[in-house]
């Protein structure tokens, strides 16, 4: 593979659309399946972001002495169990303490993951981890969308399908930064993100709204920004899922997926994000529990398929940073025979994540280091690796989180400015057939609800616009008549979809006599799909592929031309929108 051009980011620089913003009609519209609609930028990989740090650059030197001087206290079976970062879904009570003790004390594994839980209950369950320790643990989480994934009271991010529409690589590098700051205030060292799957299946029942796309080069692109603003904040970034969970309708959770591609295909659309995140510093990818046969003819899944996670992946791509397994308690890591932290080890595997059973898996691999079917210099080797990482993130001290005030220092209004920023650029027009946008001033304004409470932040902020009154609707309370009579009585009717529930098409319908309406969507855009007959006759649509209070607010604002509005839809909906699809509207 010669990947002589990559599509990558020059610090600082936001990617715009390659459209002129000014002169545009209300009925301006492009349609593309390619990058450059999309407005990204081609840039030689050589120029890729130099003055950001990633955290394999940090101290190699000193990462090699520390990691020496820890090996050689440990015992054989000692360093099989530092490749070990098993799931613990506990509470902070004498249970869950008991669990973490097994876990660390007696296990003495390289490393957790936390379930879902609070604030103060992370904080106080990692505390506990480290003191307990004898190695400082390696703290991860499952954050793609930020902490409020797994921490509830954390700030909420937009999904990654939200940022695609963005095509805004400065923002993400922001937000790799920030979500760096957030996870080291919770004790935290590496974030599994970004996906990095191109979802060119519509129908994909995992990844979808996880993506940030369809187009391969958008992916690379966005993923790049944020593994470098995590990186440069001292947090390792975890690129999945190799070599790619895009392309399915198989969820690997449940049963082994097939990827169909051919090399060609899989060169040029499925690596690409991963080649250019490893080109921007990305230092931790995990390899999926997928089938691939273009790649392994065996079908063996790509997380302990040697073809893949070494030939392709470290061999051909050149990735020498951490190589992690998806959750090896997955149906699709499942399989008869030998053990699967055994065969991911195998396969080329650094660390062996979520596995079923982490006290019967490690006397596993120390059984097949016993039987000579694992080298011992092999356990060595990661071993060691590991610990190097495990340095470059500060780790060769035991961290301490500062639970005082612990909550409003992962909030704050910069926190506040950014997801606004960010919801800013999301929003997009994907139809104003009747030049309706932006509804001006002065005018009497319908706010219809559809799934949420009257005083929702959509209504509110559409309130500070105009004149406006307020209705609801929900699976149980449809529109009235008398309500019907006064919403048609308005100058103009702005309609908040925030549920994908099968009744919402009715609720829609109900409204069709009503041209002067604009609907905006706070939904998973693939679940537009299912709406396709009854959106064919909306005179304007607008999209916010998500519900988080900032991205409410910014689309009232675009609603009512406060901002400039120049998302592109980054995905295909079939019977709804193409990639690229979009209306740039310039405030007023």
């Amino acid at each position: 593979m010669n990947y002589t051009r990559l599509t990558a980011l020059i610090a600082g620089v936001a990617v715009v659309s390659s459209l002129t913003l000014s002169g545009m009609s209300c009925h301006s519209k492009t349609v593309s399946d390619g990058a450059d609609s999309i407005g990204i930028d081609e840039i030689d990989s050589t120029a890729v972001a130099e003055q950001y740090m990633s955290v394999s650059d940090i101290d190699p030197e000193g990462a090699a002495r520390w990691a020496d001087s820890v090996m050689n206290g440990l015992s054989v079976r000692q360093r099989v169990a530092q490749l070990f970062v098993p799931r613990l879904d506990i509470f902070p009570n004498a249970a869950g303490f008991g669990q973490l003790k097994n876990m660390v004390v007696k296990e003495q594994v390289g490393g957790i993951l936390l379930g879902k839980g609070s604030i103060d209950g992370y904080a106080e369950l990692i505390n506990k981890a480290q003191e307990e320790a004898s190695v400082p643990l390696m703290i991860t989480l499952d954050g793609e969308w930020g902490l409020a994934m797994r921490v509830a009271g954390t700030p909420k991010f937009p999904s990654n399908v939200a940022l695609g529409a963005s095509r805004d690589a400065s923002l993400m590098v922001e937000y790799g930064r920030e979500m760096a700051r957030q996870c080291r205030e919770m004790g935290i060292q590496v974030n599994f993100a970004p996906v990095l799957d191109v979802n060119s299946n519509p129908s994909n029942p995992v990844i979808g709204y996880r993506s940030f796309g369809e187009d391969a080069s958008l992916v690379g692109l966005l993923g790049s920004a944020y593994c470098m603003g995590l990186e440069d904040g001292g947090v390792m970034s975890v690129g999945k899922h190799f070599p790619g969970h895009g392309d399915t309708s198989v969820d690997s959770h449940k049963a082994l997926p097939t990827i169909s591609h051919d090399i060609t295909t899989l060169q040029n659309v499925d690596f690409l994000p991963f080649v250019n995140a490893i080109s921007s510093g990305m230092s931790g990818i995990m390899v999926g529990h997928l089938k691939v046969p273009a790649l392994d003819a065996s079908g063996t899944p790509a997380s302990m398929s040697k073809d893949i996670t070494t030939r392709w992946l470290q061999d051909s791509l050149g990735f020498d940073g951490l190589v992690f397994t998806d959750a090896l308690a997955m149906k699709g890591a499942a399989g008869t025979g030998e053990n699967n932290c055994v065969r991911a080890f195998l396969a080329g595997a650094d660390v062996l994540l979520g596995s079923l059973n982490p006290s019967a898996d490690i006397r596993a691999l120390m059984a097949a280091v016993e039987s000579g079917k694992i080298r011992r210099d092999e356990v060595d080797r990661r071993c060691r690796k590991m610990l190097e990482y495990k340095y470059r993130l500060g780790l060769n001290k035991k961290p301490h989180v500062e639970r005082d005030s612990l909550a409003s220092r992962l909030s704050g209004p910069e926190v506040a400015d950014l997801i606004s920023r960010m919801s800013d650029r999301i929003i997009t027009v994907l139809r104003d057939d009747s030049c309706m946008l932006p509804i001006g001033s002065g005018k009497k304004v319908a706010v219809v609800s559809i799934g949420a409470s009257k005083g929702n932040e959509f209504a509110e902020r559409c309130a500070n616009y105009a004149e406006v009154e307020t209705f609801t609707v929900n699976k149980n309370a449809p529109l009235t008549l008398a309500a019907l009579a006064k919403i048609k009585k308005c100058d103009a009717v702005a309609v908040g979809v925030f549920s994908n529930g099968a009744w919402v098409s009715q609720a829609l319908k109900s409204l069709g006599g009503i041209n002067n309406r604009v609907i905006v969507f706070f939904i998973n855009p693939f679940k537009m799909v299912g709406m396709k007959d009854v959106l064919s006759g909306m005179p304007a649509i607008v999209v916010a592929y998500d519900d988080i209070p900032a991205l409410r607010k910014s689309a009232a604002d675009g609603v009512f031309g406060k901002i400039d509005v120049t998302g592109r839809m980054p995905v295909n909906l079939p019977g709804v929108a193409k990639t690229g699809d979009g209306i740039d509207k310039i405030s007023q």
